[in-house]
Protein backbone atom coordinates (compact mmCIF):
# COMPACT_ATOMS: atom_id res chain seq x y z
CA UNK A 1 0.00 0.00 0.00
CA UNK A 2 1.10 3.47 -0.84
CA UNK A 3 0.99 6.30 1.62
CA UNK A 4 -1.24 9.09 1.19
CA UNK A 5 1.08 12.22 1.17
CA UNK A 6 -0.18 15.29 3.37
CA UNK A 7 -1.45 17.69 1.12
CA UNK A 8 1.10 20.30 0.58
CA UNK A 9 -1.21 23.32 0.93
CA UNK A 10 -2.00 21.79 4.35
CA UNK A 11 -0.45 21.51 7.71
CA UNK A 12 -2.01 19.41 10.49
CA UNK A 13 -3.91 22.48 12.03
CA UNK A 14 -5.01 23.69 8.66
CA UNK A 15 -7.60 20.50 8.22
CA UNK A 16 -10.62 21.75 10.76
CA UNK A 17 -11.93 24.95 10.99
CA UNK A 18 -10.60 25.10 14.97
CA UNK A 19 -7.24 26.46 16.39
CA UNK A 20 -6.57 23.59 18.14
CA UNK A 21 -4.96 20.13 16.64
CA UNK A 22 -6.61 16.77 17.55
CA UNK A 23 -4.01 14.06 17.35
CA UNK A 24 -6.00 12.46 14.99
CA UNK A 25 -5.40 15.68 12.46
CA UNK A 26 -1.48 14.39 12.47
CA UNK A 27 0.14 13.30 8.89
CA UNK A 28 -2.41 9.90 7.97
CA UNK A 29 -0.62 6.49 8.40
CA UNK A 30 -0.20 4.48 5.68
CA UNK A 31 -3.90 3.81 4.19
CA UNK A 32 -3.74 3.48 0.52
CA UNK A 33 -3.27 5.03 -2.71
CA UNK A 34 -3.82 9.16 -3.08
CA UNK A 35 -4.82 9.53 -6.06
CA UNK A 36 -6.92 7.24 -9.06
CA UNK A 37 -3.96 5.21 -11.39
CA UNK A 38 -6.90 3.99 -13.97
CA UNK A 39 -10.07 4.00 -14.52
CA UNK A 40 -12.61 2.22 -11.44
CA UNK A 41 -16.00 1.12 -11.59
CA UNK A 42 -18.51 0.98 -9.16
CA UNK A 43 -22.01 1.07 -7.64
CA UNK A 44 -21.66 4.35 -5.51
CA UNK A 45 -19.28 6.78 -5.53
CA UNK A 46 -19.46 9.01 -1.77
CA UNK A 47 -17.54 12.07 -2.10
CA UNK A 48 -16.36 13.16 1.85
CA UNK A 49 -14.28 11.21 4.13
CA UNK A 50 -15.52 12.54 7.76
CA UNK A 51 -18.12 10.83 10.06
CA UNK A 52 -21.24 10.51 7.17
CA UNK A 53 -19.14 9.74 4.47
CA UNK A 54 -17.72 6.89 5.92
CA UNK A 55 -20.67 5.57 7.52
CA UNK A 56 -22.40 5.99 4.22
CA UNK A 57 -19.57 4.24 2.28
CA UNK A 58 -19.30 1.18 5.62
CA UNK A 59 -23.38 0.84 5.28
CA UNK A 60 -23.25 0.57 1.51
CA UNK A 61 -20.07 -1.86 1.68
CA UNK A 62 -22.10 -4.40 4.05
CA UNK A 63 -25.12 -4.59 1.46
CA UNK A 64 -22.84 -5.68 -1.03
CA UNK A 65 -22.59 -2.70 -3.15
CA UNK A 66 -18.97 -1.45 -4.67
CA UNK A 67 -18.13 1.94 -3.06
CA UNK A 68 -15.31 4.11 -3.90
CA UNK A 69 -14.97 7.07 -1.18
CA UNK A 70 -13.19 10.08 -2.42
CA UNK A 71 -11.75 12.80 -0.09
CA UNK A 72 -9.74 16.05 -1.16
CA UNK A 73 -8.05 16.22 2.31
CA UNK A 74 -7.68 13.52 4.50
CA UNK A 75 -9.60 10.99 5.56
CA UNK A 76 -11.55 12.29 9.16
CA UNK A 77 -10.84 15.89 8.74
CA UNK A 78 -12.99 18.99 8.18
CA UNK A 79 -15.79 19.16 11.13
CA UNK A 80 -15.47 15.64 11.83
CA UNK A 81 -12.11 16.37 12.81
CA UNK A 82 -14.09 18.45 15.50
CA UNK A 83 -15.92 16.11 17.59
CA UNK A 84 -15.33 15.32 21.06
CA UNK A 85 -16.24 12.09 19.77
CA UNK A 86 -19.53 11.71 22.19
CA UNK A 87 -22.31 10.66 21.00
CA UNK A 88 -25.97 12.11 22.66
CA UNK A 89 -29.55 12.73 20.99
CA UNK A 90 -29.10 16.36 22.44
CA UNK A 91 -28.72 18.98 20.00
CA UNK A 92 -26.80 21.94 19.58
CA UNK A 93 -30.44 23.49 17.97
CA UNK A 94 -32.24 22.50 21.03
CA UNK A 95 -35.21 20.58 20.91
CA UNK A 96 -37.82 23.54 21.89
CA UNK A 97 -36.30 25.61 18.58
CA UNK A 98 -36.60 22.20 16.74
CA UNK A 99 -40.44 21.92 18.11
CA UNK A 100 -41.02 25.29 17.31
CA UNK A 101 -40.28 25.09 13.69
CA UNK A 102 -41.22 21.93 12.57
CA UNK A 103 -43.60 20.66 15.19
CA UNK A 104 -43.81 17.87 17.79
CA UNK A 105 -44.00 14.94 15.62
CA UNK A 106 -40.80 15.72 13.38
CA UNK A 107 -39.22 16.37 16.80
CA UNK A 108 -39.50 13.06 17.86
CA UNK A 109 -38.29 11.82 14.24
CA UNK A 110 -35.11 13.57 14.94
CA UNK A 111 -34.67 12.11 18.16
CA UNK A 112 -35.26 8.48 17.03
CA UNK A 113 -33.04 8.72 14.36
CA UNK A 114 -30.00 10.07 16.49
CA UNK A 115 -31.18 7.42 19.41
CA UNK A 116 -30.79 4.81 16.23
CA UNK A 117 -27.81 6.13 14.82
CA UNK A 118 -26.01 5.50 18.19
CA UNK A 119 -27.07 2.53 18.71
CA UNK A 120 -25.57 1.43 15.43
CA UNK A 121 -22.62 2.70 16.05
CA UNK A 122 -22.48 0.84 19.16
CA UNK A 123 -23.37 -2.21 16.91
CA UNK A 124 -20.84 -1.72 14.46
CA UNK A 125 -18.15 -1.30 16.88
CA UNK A 126 -19.60 -4.83 18.90
CA UNK A 127 -19.45 -6.43 15.47
CA UNK A 128 -16.31 -4.86 13.85
CA UNK A 129 -14.78 -5.81 17.43
CA UNK A 130 -13.55 -2.30 17.42
CA UNK A 131 -11.63 -1.41 20.57
CA UNK A 132 -12.71 2.44 21.01
CA UNK A 133 -13.52 2.32 24.92
CA UNK A 134 -17.23 2.94 23.73
CA UNK A 135 -19.34 3.22 26.91
CA UNK A 136 -22.63 4.60 27.37
CA UNK A 137 -22.84 7.40 30.36
CA UNK A 138 -25.05 10.17 31.25
CA UNK A 139 -24.51 13.50 28.92
CA UNK A 140 -25.48 17.04 30.97
CA UNK A 141 -26.47 20.62 29.84
CA UNK A 142 -25.21 23.08 32.07
CA UNK A 143 -26.00 26.73 32.96
CA UNK A 144 -23.36 29.03 31.19
CA UNK A 145 -21.40 30.48 33.40
CA UNK A 146 -19.39 33.72 31.81
CA UNK A 147 -20.66 36.26 29.37
CA UNK A 148 -20.39 34.15 26.16
CA UNK A 149 -23.84 32.24 27.78
CA UNK A 150 -25.35 34.73 29.44
CA UNK A 151 -28.72 33.87 28.07
CA UNK A 152 -28.18 30.03 29.18
CA UNK A 153 -30.31 30.34 32.00
CA UNK A 154 -31.89 27.86 34.58
CA UNK A 155 -35.20 29.11 32.48
CA UNK A 156 -33.42 28.18 29.62
CA UNK A 157 -32.55 24.60 30.59
CA UNK A 158 -36.24 24.20 31.86
CA UNK A 159 -37.74 25.33 28.32
CA UNK A 160 -35.29 22.92 26.77
CA UNK A 161 -35.99 20.19 29.22
CA UNK A 162 -39.97 20.16 29.08
CA UNK A 163 -39.48 20.26 25.37
CA UNK A 164 -37.00 16.86 25.09
CA UNK A 165 -39.53 15.15 27.51
CA UNK A 166 -42.14 15.57 24.95
CA UNK A 167 -39.91 14.70 21.96
CA UNK A 168 -38.55 11.71 23.39
CA UNK A 169 -38.94 8.68 26.25
CA UNK A 170 -35.29 8.82 26.80
CA UNK A 171 -35.70 11.99 28.47
CA UNK A 172 -37.88 11.64 30.62
CA UNK A 173 -35.96 9.74 32.81
CA UNK A 174 -34.01 13.15 33.17
CA UNK A 175 -33.64 15.11 35.89
CA UNK A 176 -32.85 18.70 36.52
CA UNK A 177 -30.11 19.08 39.82
CA UNK A 178 -30.60 22.68 40.45
CA UNK A 179 -27.94 22.44 43.15
CA UNK A 180 -25.22 22.55 39.89
CA UNK A 181 -27.64 23.89 37.50
CA UNK A 182 -27.65 21.03 35.17
CA UNK A 183 -30.15 18.97 33.49
CA UNK A 184 -28.94 15.26 33.44
CA UNK A 185 -29.37 13.48 29.66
Amino acid sequence: MATIPFPSHATPCDVSAGSTQPLWTLPPADIGPGQLAENIETDVCVIGGGLAGLSVAYELCKVGRRVILIEDGIIGSGESSRSTAHLMPALDDRWYNIMSVHGLEKARLVAESQIEAINRIGEIIRDERIDCQFERLPAYLFHGLDKHHKDFTEKYIEKEYKAASEVSWLFKRCSINRSCSHSGY
